[in-house]
């Protein structure tokens, strides 16, 4: 699959302030401005596209919307100006933790060592005392990157417990519902374990990734957890909104788990979450618009039709480590 139009399309998104936050169609909607978690992930897309133009851009913008004492200002309006909106400001805190950490450790690292070793140390006093599981997620995913060993084996337990509060026989997660991004706990936990080879954090790991294969998967295709009315412990599971993020986040999840235990399956199952995308799917629609945009969700009616910043950066990112394990079909 060529995912040139995809980037271009990435890219068509981004100007001096940042990547556009939402579209109505095929037009940009400035209304809503340029959020903070748009431009982390969006440094996540750079890294991977090794575009040091566009990783000095995001790292700038991120720099500049953290403070000391309050995490990230969550948002900038529609002419760029940071708006001193903290608002559940903790998962954004952590994703740009997450984000900043990438990039120390990737080979662009070295110079921004000094800015990001400073950020991140104040982003985690702020987060290591959380009692949110996505925000431990991101924190543990970050702070792996950096061999944080005392801080990812606080956070790890953490998570761990609050698995053992709320798993029961029938029920194999660490809360009482399935929301959003929920890939994203077991993924930190096998980052966890690949630092510390605490075998708890892979077997709960292991665990809930197979709870998820046995529920996210309906007449034979892929699916998530739907945003209208999640999955309730004992309800039925909403099928729609599906949203981009979570399948990204099942995709990535997977070659994860391949990488950490070398077994095979886990990528015939990145390559069977990843064909979601490509309309395997319960609509039988290809999520991917011809320029390359991928729609912002599959709802019951079939695709939204807008194509914004969140939709289209976690495509690229689990499509781009697809491709660097060669398991894109060209």
């Amino acid at each position: 699959m060529d995912i040139t139009k995809s980037i271009d399309y990435f890219k068509s998104l981004i100007d001096k302030n940042g990547i556009i936050q939402f579209t109505k169609g095929y037009k940009k909607d400035y209304s809503y401005g340029y959020a903070i978690e748009d431009q982390a992930r969006a440094l996540l897309v750079a890294i991977l596209l090794e575009d040091r133009k566009l990783i000095d851009q995001f790292f700038n913008s991120i720099e500049e919307s953290v403070t000391k004492d309050k995490g990230v200002d969550m948002l900038r309006d529609k002419f760029g100006k940071l708006t001193g909106n903290f608002d559940n400001f903790e998962e954004a805190s952590a994703e740009v933790l997450w984000a900043l950490s990438k990039l120390r450790n990737s080979k662009f690292g070295d110079s921004y060592k000094k800015s990001i070793d400073s950020v991140v140390l104040d982003l985690e006093k702020g987060l290591v005392k959380t009692p949110y599981p996505r925000v431990m997620a991101y924190t543990l995913l970050g702070l792996a990157e950096l061999n944080n060993l005392k801080t990812v084996q606080l956070l790890a337990n953490n998570l761990t417990n609050i698995y053992s509060k709320n798993k029961s026989e029938e029920w194999i997660w660490f809360e009482s519902k399935m929301t959003y991004a929920n890939a994203l706990l077991p993924w930190s936990l096998f980052s966890a374990y690949s630092l510390l080879k605490k075998r708890e954090y892979l077997v709960i790991a292991q665990k809930t990734l197979k709870f998820l294969f046995n529920n996210l998967t309906k007449e034979g295709v892929p699916i998530v957890v739907g945003n209208e009315g999640w999955w309730i412990k004992g309800k039925d599971m909403a099928f729609y909104d599906q949203q981009p993020i979570d399948i990204s986040y099942m995709t990535l999840t997977c070659l994860s788990a391949k990488k950490i235990t070398g077994k095979e399956k886990y990528l015939d199952k990145a390559k069977f979450y990843y064909s979601w995308f490509l309309g395997n799917n319960l609509k039988k629609q290809n999520m991917i618009r011809e320029d390359g945009a991928c729609y912002d969700g599959l709802y019951e009616y079939g695709p939204n039709p807008n194509a914004g910043a969140e939709s289209n950066i976690c495509f690229l990112i689990a499509s781009l480590e697809m491709k660097n394990r060669g398991l894109l079909a060209t």
